[in-house]
């Protein structure tokens, strides 16, 4: 994409559209400007996915329990006359908000807070270049109690899914749910216990660490992925470390060059910085 950032406005229904080579850490020029803005459904959650072959965005709306398809060709920091046109649209589960793609499998999981399941979308049948695809109904994984935000080992093939209500991570095995093979996808779905109300998640695949974020007791729960993952999940009955952050934690990123945790601690307007 041609230099682009898209940044999700809840309250106002958009993305906005900024222009990273105006606006990044050198040239701040173009930061004071107001973006352009991509219209979206009512009520737009956190996480979007962009996947680049086929020039898509994906954008969930928790109030229309759908999933909106967007052309970046037509949207982005060069050009912005398709900004304004609303998106073709295709149905997911109850209150949709995590979602997350595994570009080898060409598949989107899309976790459903309301109905505790994730929706697997094939991503070759449902884009830009072909919209026809996204009239239809996916198929689901059930999860966990209220599940919120995904983080995939692109590596080992696993999903991993947030459960909010019940301190919990499930495990997908990707290799046997995906667009093209769902047998897996209908088995009850294997989960570790993780810390006090778990929200967003990120996956270091060169040493295999999930970090999962707890909002409700200030921690980060650090699990062994080659002890718990879709093929192998015979360890992940265990109780796993955690490690001490800001007041409640929300969200994480994770630089995978030098192995560097951020956490986003929204009640004390810090980042706690963990080495990886």
């Amino acid at each position: 994409l041609p230099r682009t950032a898209y940044v999700e406005s809840g309250s106002s229904s958009s993305i906005s559209v900024i222009n990273t080579a105006t606006c990044n850490a050198q040239n701040i020029s173009g930061c004071l400007q107001v973006a352009p803005a991509l219209a979206t459904g009512i009520n737009p959650t956190i996480n979007i996915e962009i996947n680049p072959q086929t020039h898509t965005l994906y954008s969930q709306s928790q109030d229309s329990n759908s999933l909106w398809v967007f052309d970046t060709r037509k949207c982005n920091a060069m050009h912005t006359s398709g900004c304004t046109d609303f998106a073709p649209t295709t149905t997911v589960g109850i209150a949709p908000l995590g979602v997350a793609e595994n570009p080898n499998t060409r598949t989107i999981y899309v976790a459903n807070e309301s109905d505790n399941t994730v929706s697997v979308i094939n991503t070759t049948t449902c884009n830009q270049h072909n919209l026809g695809g996204c009239n239809q109904a996916w198929p689901t994984a059930g999860v966990g109690n209220a599940p919120r935000f995904i983080g995939i080992n692109k590596i080992t093939n696993t999903i991993y899914v947030s459960n909010r209500l019940d301190d919990t991570l499930s495990v997908i095995n990707g290799a046997t749910c995906n667009r093209l093979t769902t047998s897996g996808c209908m088995q009850p779905q294997p989960i570790t216990g993780v810390g006090s109300v778990p929200q967003q998640i990120a996956v270091d695949e060169a040493t295999n660490t999930i970090y999962v974020v707890n909002q409700g007791d200030d921690t980060v729960s650090v699990i062994n992925g080659a002890h718990c993952n879709g093929a192998d999940t015979s360890g992940c009955n265990q109780s796993w470390p955690t490690v001490p952050v800001g007041d409640s934690p929300r969200g994480l990123g994770l630089n995978p060059t030098n192995h560097t945790v951020y956490v986003a601690n929204s009640n004390d307007n810090t980042v706690s910085v963990i080495n990886g």
